[in-house]
């Protein structure tokens, strides 16, 4: 753990030094700080990402000079989300929430407000899309390495570096085929974690290097090559929640007009003939995972039938507190009261539980809000982030994704739509 102590040294420096540069720099390397890479082993775990989280707080009190005079667009549903959280962490039926709470919150909230602030101008959102750019290319040409070797070495060296006190599961090392595809996780604490970054990058990267062209630092050729890259990223995962998810988000970029695009039609003849063997082997297993009557029949990941249970047992103690929920850390208590909630395979089950109506309630709106923010030539990038990333959370349990980096790439779309807004003004003003 030693080498995490140093790095988090270095952050701390960097913080002290410039600011601003390190937390650009900070924003697209935290998808790789999973749970996994903490600096407190212990309960309750300190992870990394929450420590960094705090510093970045801590020195903005200190000096608000990145202080903006617009409005948070955000407050309200962060509102709705801190008032479910304190509720569900202190007057629910489980006790010792407090870190729990101000970790949420930290992590949650305040981190977005803080990158709402230091976001100020163009140069800002190409460090940050470079960033993304740079980590998501390693990652893809590292589970590419996978597939040949079925060895991750990133991730055997994170499971090395925790000590024997760490909560076991932290990292989930993969060692499964699936489709005839090894389960590749890159950087992330398992596969389906991987799969899910790389779906929301894709579909981000997709409408925004088209829609805000000056915020790119590749060209044409560059940037296609990155789409195939997290494109490929996705299936190399080997779940199928990020693969179906990915056609369920890419709904908002649909065009009929592709219809007569007869290159369009050669390249899905030849990518579809390519893949056949691969797109057989999903669909038998996708169909057995919808058609067996029981979980224990199905071996190929999470089913219906599976779901179903795990839903009849969420429903059933949603039913002891369905306001506010039994608590933060109560999905612990019903796995050993009854084992077959499993992981509880969609985020549906776990609100339920711990966080009640009200935790539901205020999940939906801080999904839904950003799609009432900013301009309509920018919506079908909402609509694909807000669909994919309800579709992939709905189907499972995705651990190390939660919303701020759903809300990040919604920040980096309003605050380019400011910008735009901001030249276009200065434009007229030149010419009266």
């Amino acid at each position: 753990m030693i080498i995490y102590y140093l790095l988090f040294f270095v952050f701390l420096y960097g913080l002290i030094k410039n600011y601003k540069n390190t937390i650009l720099i900070y924003i697209p390397t935290r998808i790789t700080l999973h749970q996994g890479i903490v600096l407190w082993p212990s309960n309750p775990t300190l992870m990394f990402d929450t420590a960094a989280c705090f510093f970045i707080l801590l020195l903005y009190l200190g000096n608000r000079v990145y202080k903006q005079k617009g409005k948070f667009p955000f407050t309200i549903p962060l509102t709705i989300f801190i008032i479910s959280e304190f509720c569900s962490s202190f007057l629910s039926n489980t006790q010792g929430n407090f870190f729990n709470f101000i970790q949420n919150v930290i992590v949650g909230v305040l981190f977005i407000y803080i990158l709402w602030q230091v976001i100020n101008n163009a140069e800002d959102i190409k460090k940050i899309i470079k960033g993304y750019s740079i980590i998501f290319t390693i990652a893809v040409l590292l589970s590419i390495f996978e597939q040949f070797t079925h060895f991750n070495p990133v991730i055997a060296l994170e499971k090395a570096l925790l000590p024997s006190s760490a909560p076991a599961g932290l990292i989930w090392e993969s060692h499964q085929v699936r489709f005839g595809i090894f389960r590749a996780q890159a950087f992330m604490s398992i596969s389906i974690t991987y799969g899910a970054y790389c779906l929301l990058f894709f579909l981000f990267y997709f409408g925004f290097s088209m829609r805000h062209k000056w915020a790119n630092y590749y060209h044409t050729t560059k940037q296609n090559i990155l789409k195939l890259l997290l494109f490929l990223g996705i299936f190399l995962s080997g779940s199928k929640a990020p693969i179906l998810s990915s056609l369920i988000g890419f709904l908002p970029y649909v065009r009929l007009k592709w219809i007569k695009n007869f290159r369009l039609w050669i390249v899905l003849i030849v990518l579809i003939t390519l893949s056949e063997g691969l797109i057989s082997n999903m669909y038998q297993d996708i169909s057995d995972s919808f058609t067996v009557d029981y979980s224990y029949e199905y071996t190929g990941g999470s089913s219906l039938a599976m779901r179903q249970t795990q839903f009849a047992i969420s429903y059933s103690f949603f039913q002891q507190a369905p306001v506010i929920g039994n608590g933060t850390k109560y999905l612990s208590v019903v796995r050993e009261a009854n084992p077959d909630i499993l992981g509880a395979e969609s985020i549906w089950f776990g609100l339920l539980i711990e966080k009640g109506a009200l935790g539901i309630l205020a999940y939906i709106i801080l999904l839904i809000y950003p799609l009432f923010k900013g301009q309509r030539g920018d919506k079908k990038i909402q609509w694909a982030l807000f669909l994919s990333f309800i579709a992939v959370n709905t189907m499972t349990t995705v651990p190390g994704l939660n919303f701020t980096f759903y809300y990040t790439l919604m920040i980096l779309i309003l605050k380019s739509q400011i910008l735009e807004q901001s030249a276009e003004k200065k434009q007229i003003q030149q010419k009266i």
